[in-house]
């Protein structure tokens, strides 16, 4: 269900994206109804994070945002806190609303070694 509303309410509020061929939709930028959803994801998301990292209330999101990257889009290799006003970021936590093979087809999602 949470899903289905992530992916409505993305239609309904996102605009172009920071990169090309794709758009994103921020919390902060979305109308109020839309808020209830992203929180939840964004604190199922950070419950996960913080239960597999053993850090029970040791990340505080500083972000929430929401993007369909479409045919031809990509994003280089790269770290979340490569700029100055990023270096605060340690961990980023990721979700997929779609599963390769059936929404999708292509695409790499990749950690590089330190």
């Amino acid at each position: 269900e949470l899903c289905r509303e992530l992916a409505l309410l993305h239609r309904v509020c996102a605009v172009p994206g920071y990169r090309s061929r794709c758009t994103s939709a921020t919390l902060l930028a979305s109308p109020l109804w839309a808020w209830p959803a992203l929180l939840r994801a964004r604190d199922l998301a950070r419950d996960a994070a913080e239960d597999h990292l053993d850090e029970f209330g040791g990340l505080w999101p500083e972000t929430t945002v929401t993007v369909a990257w479409f045919p031809g889009s990509g994003l280089p290799a790269h770290s979340d806190n490569c700029r100055d006003y990023l270096s605060a970021r340690h961990i980023s936590v990721v979700v997929w609303l779609g599963t390769c093979g059936e929404d999708f087809a292509g695409g790499e999602f990749f950690f590089e070694a330190a």
